[in-house]
């Protein structure tokens, strides 16, 4: 077995990365702007972007290669520049506040075992199932992962067991030692975090918890008001409000209330949800099992997109992302046959940073500047004119990438930037924009 593992241990770390660029018929850009079309032979499970590329971990190989690859997306060029191949299929990936990838894949004859590497650009670091065991992973049965500001990796594992990873330690919460439940099939199905930085994860048949002051506090059908202990993803809107895709429907928790929706008391045709991912105007966009296309939820009304009604290229989805410029990644099948990522935004794809240089610098009221952890805007109906109570406010850094947003209200408006990098940023709203410093 020792030398099985070593073998498996060798052959991972033998990966190689190729910069090709693909013939342009392969990416099209329809004759709607809205729509850009991706044409790969790989499934895609998992797409996660930094400030230049994007990263598609792709499930199925090529016809050319024995393993699935992650594709990488320049935005500059609109193209895939590069890939990463792996002697393991590509279950999860995630980016950490230093720009690493890191890369859960599953591995051995039958993919039975999970194995965790993280690249920095050049060099991959690789830790095989037996490295984890040895770091005190339980198990390498690991279904979720998210990074931290922290420089921490969440891993969401079977049986409700959730575990710290800062490269070198691990810090396990199970059962045992935490308020978590635990069942042979519950498993961590997602983690996130609010805007205070807790952690909050999703058990399937399990319910929610959240982490607060080294405590689990745990939301299930027998203490709460959640509707299901089944859900899939959870997800947080610029308001904190939480987002969860159960097996009977959308459920909007507001730290006090319980919101249903599904094909019982709304025009939403599906009733489970397997994902979803909120864009920058707050919209909720999901999917279901089988060919039912995309939903989008904009608060009142439900659309579902489909190849009937748009030009999404297949009817079932396998992945949803919303990038920083409010583009919508779609992983589709169609018939059974792989045809690759749609790629949708209302009013024109686009990769272009938003340009500060054309706005007009103004006198924003925004204090405390320099600041570490909230700035606050003074309006009111008075000032700031022509702008409105429900206006949109950006947080954009100095590359132009939007890293934050909210809706003015009439007052003062206290944001939380505790977790952004220190630097420059811009507040804007519309086309006035204010410079402030993140200390």
């Amino acid at each position: 077995m020792k030398m099985y593992l070593q073998i498996i241990k060798h052959a991972l770390i033998a990966i190689f990365i190729i910069a090709f660029s693909i013939s342009t018929s392969s990416i099209i850009k329809a004759g709607n702007p809205d729509w850009m079309n991706i044409s790969i032979s790989e499934g895609v499970e998992v797409i996660v972007e930094n400030d230049e590329f994007i990263w598609i971990g792709t499930t199925n190989p090529p016809y050319n290669s024995l393993y699935p690859e992650i594709l990488q997306f320049q935005k500059s060029s609109e193209s895939i520049v590069g890939k990463i191949s792996l002697k393991s299929r590509i279950t999860l990936l995630d980016l950490d506040s230093e720009g690493y990838l890191w890369i859960v894949g599953s591995m051995g004859p039958l993919q039975g075992e999970m194995g965790l590497s993280k690249y920095d650009g050049t060099t991959l670091t690789t830790w095989t199932p037996e490295d984890l065991k040895t770091l005190g992973f339980p198990s390498t049965n690991i279904r979720s992962m998210k990074t931290d500001d922290q420089g921490n990796i969440w891993f969401g594992m079977s049986y409700g067991t959730i575990i710290k990873f800062d490269g070198t330690q691990t810090t396990i919460y199970n059962s045992e030692n935490s308020n978590l439940p635990s069942g042979l099939f519950l498993y961590v199905s997602s983690i996130n975090f609010d805007s205070k930085n807790n952690v909050w994860i999703s058990i399937y048949q399990g319910g929610i918890a959240k982490f607060e002051n080294d405590e689990w506090i745990v939301f299930d059908v027998n203490n709460s008001e959640v509707p299901t202990n089944d859900i899939r993803n959870i997800k947080f809107d610029s308001q904190d409000n939480l987002w969860l895709a159960t097996d009977i429907g959308l459920v909007k928790y507001d730290n006090q209330n319980w919101t249903l929706l599904n094909d019982d008391n709304s025009n939403i045709t599906v009733k489970s949800i397997l994902n979803l991912d909120i864009d920058l105007e707050d919209n909720i966009w999901f999917f279901s099992s089988g060919p039912t296309g995309v939903f989008k939820y904009d608060g009142n009304t439900f659309t579902n997109y489909l190849r009937t009604n748009s030009e999404l290229m297949g009817n079932t989805i396998t992945c949803i992302y919303v990038d920083s410029h409010n583009n919508k990644w779609l992983g589709v099948i169609q018939f059974g046959s792989f045809t690759g990522l749609n790629i949708f935004k209302e009013g024109g794809v686009s990769f272009s940073p938003v340009n500060v240089e054309e706005s007009e610098i103004s006198d924003i009221p925004v204090y405390p500047n320099p600041t570490s952890d909230f700035i606050t805007i003074q309006f009111s109906n008075k000032g700031l004119q022509p702008f409105a109570e429900g206006d949109k406010v950006q947080i954009i850094d100095v590359l132009g990438i939007e890293v934050g947003q909210s809706s003015l209200i009439d007052g003062n408006n206290r944001i939380d930037i505790s977790h952004l990098p220190a630097g420059v940023y811009f507040i804007r709203i519309g086309d006035k924009v204010e410079k402030f410093v993140k200390m």
